[in-house]
């Protein structure tokens, strides 16, 4: 048993899963979206272009689940929050998601099949303002990553309640952890300075036939005073980190509304588990595909969509005299730094889809407990089955951009530090009687003969790369190079294509063009005629086009906008310039 001194310090430890807060239902904080990782591979000379494509994909990840409110849940509360701009009726969105998710597309409306994209939102605990009480609201999860977005996304519904009570609510029932509970698991995490901890959920319910509660007051400590930590949560559940091990806990719901707080509420209490590890595990051995394994055998299977899916199963084992692990990190990627993709998990095995043929992968496993992570962790590798082939590739035609095209449209973005990325998107194809593509070489230079190129190798067929950092008035030569273990493909095309104009300061400047917010409007005015403007949200999503204008002054609602940051490209007299606004 620990000290009460100790106990103290532990308990400081605690800390609750931060809600992010929303203006008129949408994600506050806008800065926070962010567009895909990048993964450079193979860059000779950058020469200020950044790859915003993911050059090695696995898979995308599964559905979320076990939303809350639960699907066709009423009498769901409606909180009173405090926002930047007030006090703002609210509701407590959460959900399971998953660890191979970079980030949740967020999706609300009135119907389930008219919803409203919110933004993308990186955790998986969302405070929405906006919300109507006795009102059903439809709502989305799509989990996403480098390599896509999830599939078969479910719409769930809830029905807010009628806050309007007559009476304080009833004490809590239904406690988890059980009253008088032994032996609860702990799961190991990490505390806000990243050191190891340990956390616990605790949730309960309220009697059928109660007022509804507006709000929990939560308490815990080591004695039936409950009085080292308290809090307040909407939710009937809560997480908090630095439980300690093998120590009786005690705990108290308080429900509140309007009316009051609940009276008779009881004092629970459990006790956690003893620290059942002396030491943190040790490095994994015997994996699957065995260590430099070559012509390893892929698993073949067809989705619905008829289209081959090939993945591989990965396991290993610890050593006997080894510490128990909590869980396991997998890492693979296409050199021994293996940080193209990870995963956490608690087994020791796992299906992992988007392998290629032909491929020579490394793989690490990384075991770890409450006291740690086991060191020495040896890097695999192993080679997957090349594709019979009889001939080189064909090389890639159709082009975009076309080849010699003129004016091409640079698509402005923003990325998560807030500078403006300028993107083109490269696209072709390969013809339907080309040999099996292994890899495919994209070289991009301002010299038809490509000295001081970009060069970046993908992994298989693809025929999309998304490049920022592209300049205005700018003549790019390019080219793709398929490839397989017979050989690269004969006769490839050199394209070029030059970008669209800029704005210059001197024609800036002549233009006298000045943009402002007000009411709710973005007000646009020139000397000369305004050709075309469009909107983005700043992760590049398209919200609003005009184009043939041909007025000096431009007013724009921005009613239904969320606030935020928001980029805009404008057209006058055939030179472009791209700004920002606040909304």
């Amino acid at each position: 048993m620990i000290n009460n001194t100790t106990r103290l310090l532990s308990l400081l430890a605690f800390f609750l899963v931060i809600n992010v807060f929303s203006q008129d239902i949408n994600v506050k904080n806008q800065h926070q979206l962010e567009v895909k990782k990048e993964v450079p591979f193979k860059i000779i000379q950058q020469e200020g272009i950044q790859n915003t494509s993911e050059i090695i994909t696995f898979s995308a990840p599964p559905p979320a689940s076990n939303p809350i409110p639960e699907n066709g849940a009423t009498n769901v509360p409606v909180v009173e929050v405090e926002t930047a701009t007030g006090m703002a009726s609210a509701v407590i969105l959460s959900w399971q998601g998953s660890d191979e998710a970079d980030d949740y597309e967020i999706n609300l409306g009135a119907t389930p099949t008219n919803l409203n994209y919110l933004g993308d939102f990186q955790g998986t605990l969302l405070t929405l303002t906006g919300i109507a009480e006795e009102t059903t609201y439809y709502w989305q999860i799509i989990p996403k990553n480098a390599s896509g977005s999830a599939t078969n996304n479910p719409v769930w519904s809830f029905t807010t309640a009628n806050m309007d009570v007559d009476a304080a609510p009833l004490a809590a029932i239904d406690p988890t952890p059980e009253n008088g509970a032994v032996n609860v698991t702990l799961t190991p995490t990490e505390n806000a300075a990243g050191d190891p901890t340990q956390e616990l959920n605790f949730s309960w319910n309220m009697p059928s036939d109660s007022e509804i509660a507006a709000e929990y007051t939560f308490k815990l400590g080591f004695d039936d005073d409950v009085d080292l930590f308290e809090t307040t949560t909407f939710l009937s559940n809560i997480t908090i980190t630095g439980i300690p091990y093998g120590e009786e806990i005690f705990w108290e719901v308080i429900p509140v509304n309007s009316q009051g707080s609940a009276t008779g509420t009881s004092v629970w209490s459990f006790t956690t588990e003893d620290l059942a590890n002396e030491g943190a595990p040790l490095a994994a051995i015997n994996p699957t595909p065995e260590n430099e394994a070559v012509d390893v055998i892929l698993i073949e299977e067809i989705d619905e969509d008829d289209n081959v899916v090939l993945s591989l199963d990965f396991s290993w084992e610890l050593p006997e005299d080894s510490e128990p692990a909590a869980e396991y990190e997998l890492k693979i990627g296409l050199d021994n730094q293996v940080d193209d993709f990870s995963t956490t998990l608690t087994g020791t095995s796992l299906n992992l889809t988007g392998i290629q043929k032909g491929i020579t992968y490394f793989w690490q496993v990384i075991p770890s407990n409450s006291s740690g992570e086991a060191v020495n962790n040896e890097v695999w590798s192993f080679t997957t089955e090349e594709v019979p082939t009889d001939a080189i590739p064909l090389a890639a035609i159709n082009p975009t951009p076309e080849d010699g095209a003129e004016n091409v449209t640079i698509d402005v973005s923003e990325t998560p530090d807030g500078d403006v990325s300028q993107n083109v998107v490269f696209a072709w194809e390969f013809p339907e009687e080309s040999e099996f593509i292994a890899f495919v070489d994209f070289e991009l230079s301002e010299s038809p003969d490509f000295s001081e190129a970009f060069e970046i190798t993908l992994i298989g067929d693809a025929t999309e790369l998304n490049l920022s950092g592209m300049d205005y008035e700018t003549t790019y030569y390019w080219r793709v190079t398929p490839t397989n273990s017979t050989g690269d493909a004969e006769e490839v095309s050199v394209w070029s294509f030059t970008t669209e104009e800029s704005l210059s300061n001197e024609s800036f400047e002549k233009s006298n063009f000045v943009h402002f917010v007000n009411h709710n409007y973005l007000h646009i005015q020139a000397h000369e005629n305004i050709n075309d403007i469009s909107i983005y949200t700043i992760n590049g999503q398209l919200l609003y086009q005009l184009g043939n204008s041909n007025s000096t002054a431009i007013k724009i609602d921005l009613n239904t906008y969320p606030n935020g940051v928001y980029l805009s490209k404008i057209n006058i007299n055939g030179v472009t310039k791209s700004f920002k606004f606040v909304k």
